[in-house]
C-alpha cells in the first residue's frame, strides 16, 4: 500500500469506527493517520483538514462543543487562506 493510501486508509478506518460508536478507537486511528502523514512529511492540506473535521465530530459526540468549534474556526481560516492563494 502506498504512503498516501495508507494514511487515507487509517483516516477512513477512524471514520468507520466513529460511525459504529467506538469514539476512542476512532480518535486513535485518526491520530495515527495524522502522525503517519507528519512522519512522511506530507504537505496535503486537504488530508489534514479531513483529520481535523473528523476530530471536531468526535469532540461534538463526546460533549465538547467548544473544542469542536475551535477546530472548525481554524479550518475556516485555512480554507480562506487556501482560496486566497
Amino acid at each position: 500500500v502506498s504512503q498516501s493510501r495508507y494514511r487515507w486508509l487509517k483516516l477512513y478506518l477512524g471514520m468507520s469506527q466513529r460511525m459504529q460508536g467506538d469514539f476512542d478507537k476512532a480518535s486513535e486511528l485518526i491520530q495515527e493517520a495524522r502522525s503517519y502523514a507528519q512522519a512522511m512529511a506530507c504537505s496535503d492540506i486537504d488530508f489534514y483538514s479531513e483529520c481535523d473535521e473528523e476530530s471536531a465530530k468526535l469532540f461534538e459526540l463526546n460533549g465538547m462543543p467548544e473544542e469542536a468549534e475551535n477546530i472548525r474556526q481554524r479550518l475556516a481560516n485555512v480554507k480562506e487562506i487556501k482560496e486566497g492563494v
